[in-house]
């Protein structure tokens, strides 16, 4: 087995049957940060700051930091259109991971470290009717996010830290169903399409604290955008033509993100937060571009070409994210929090398609978390909802998706593990 197949088996076992909140982006990482509703760049309690903004990795509260943890997540999606009244997709529960390890040097002016985190993706798996001259068909989708970033934070003075990572980003894609060819020549071709691709790009990060007074701490965060070439292969049949395989090159971006937040100590036992976060859709997810090329089947290629270029159209729009948290301390070793998030959802009606249902504006949740035999541990809840989508006539050619609807619901648990000294 090719390295690229090792990483796309490890890529599909670590992440999740599901639709995202922001679009695909998951909020939050980690019980942690999931407790209270998100809301995170302007701390430095948890490791994900690693991710979330780095400058906050030199005000941990040790030199030595650890966290791990896993996620338990459950989805259900509703799907309706005039050939399938009812098409429910359920998961079973499903794990996610991410882990954290950061070290600060003695003078406690520099902290390093390094982190896996899953922090976007999407999936979904329906057996419908599809157009004719389809008939029963898969709906299936995947696409998954994943980054590796080594990190470091520099404290410019006992108010200012500045931090910043670079590092990989992995995405694994597929596709496979019913499809009408967008663009080009060909355009409203039908075809039975099963596409897999993997691929790695670039991603880095920077960010700052700034710490106003004892109770009050800012921080602002840039994510880069991952922008992948992804290499895999399709399979093809067009009715009449026969089956073929090409060599495929997906062209995919997940966005960049902007992010401002503010922590306050209202009491010595009351801590409030805020995130207010920008997405970047309207670049990224313009549309996903497909290069297909090599076909195996010289009838399809003579009838066809010998490549395929099509542009999926997307045309998301950009989305801002206001993340709410509190926490309660009842003594040193036990902590309450509960929090409420909102996210603006970036898809038009007109490209809402079954493939990418990620419609979810909403979420609460709670946690707790407490110290025990030199580990800290935490626990939290919280339920995605949306209302119900509805698309009139779709701007996708075809007419798949026309007089459509979707409603989706997450439950996700948290529980991480933390080890300090």
């Amino acid at each position: 087995m090719s390295l690229k197949h090792i990483v796309a088996v490890l890529l599909v076992g670590a992440c999740a049957q599901l639709a995202y909140a922001n679009g695909v982006i998951r909020d939050p990482l980690g019980a942690r940060v999931a407790g209270r509703g998100g809301a995170n760049v302007a701390y430095a309690d948890s490791g994900m700051i690693l991710h979330d903004n780095p400058a906050g990795m030199v005000h941990l509260p040790a030199q030595h930091f650890t966290e791990f943890g896993v996620d338990l997540l459950f989805t259900e999606i509703l799907y309706t259109d005039p050939t399938s009244p009812r098409e429910t997709n359920d998961s079973d529960p499903i794990p996610l991971g991410n882990v954290s390890i950061v070290r600060r040097t003695g003078d406690d002016n520099f902290a390093y470290g390094i982190g896996l985190f899953s922090p976007g993706g999407f999936s979904t798996d329906y057996f419908m009717t599809g157009p004719i001259p389809f008939g029963p068909q898969k709906y299936k989708s995947f696409s998954s996010l994943t980054r590796i970033l080594p990190g470091v934070a520099y404290s410019i003075d006992d108010k200012l830290s500045i931090g910043a990572t670079l590092g990989v980003a992995v995405s694994h894609t597929e596709l496979e169903g019913p499809y009408f060819l967008q663009t080009g020549a060909l355009a409203g071709t039908p075809l039975l399409m099963d596409l897999q691709a993997t691929g790695a790009a670039l991603s880095w990060s920077v960010g700052v604290q700034y710490q106003a007074s004892d109770r009050t701490a800012v921080g602002l965060s840039y994510q880069s955008e991952n922008r992948f070439h992804l290499d895999g292969n399709t399979r093809t049949n067009i009715p009449g033509l026969g089956q073929s395989r090409f060599d495929t090159t997906v062209d995919m971006t997940w966005p960049r993100t902007a992010t401002l937040g503010v922590r306050h100590s209202v009491t010595p036992y009351h801590v409030l937060g805020i995130d207010v976060a920008w997405f970047n859709w309207s670049t990224a997810f313009d549309h996903v571009g497909l290069h297909m090329t090599n076909p195996n089947n010289p009838v399809f290629g003579a009838a066809v070409g010998s490549q395929l270029t099509e542009q999926f159209p997307l045309t998301w729009h950009d989305s801002l994210s206001v993340r709410l948290g509190m926490e309660r301390y009842f003594s040193s070793n036990t902590v309450a929090r509960w929090g409420y998030s909102y996210m603006e959802n970036p898809i038009p009606n007109e490209t809402l398609t079954p493939y990418v249902p990620s419609t979810l504006q909403h979420s609460v949740g709670f946690g707790l978390g407490w110290k025990m035999r030199g580990y800290e541990t935490d626990l939290a809840y919280q339920f995605f909802f949306s209302d119900t989508r509805r698309v009139g006539t779709s701007s996708l050619i075809g007419g798949d998706f026309d007089n459509s609807s979707v409603r989706t619901q997450v439950h996700m648990l948290y529980l991480g593990w933390t080890k300090h000294f």
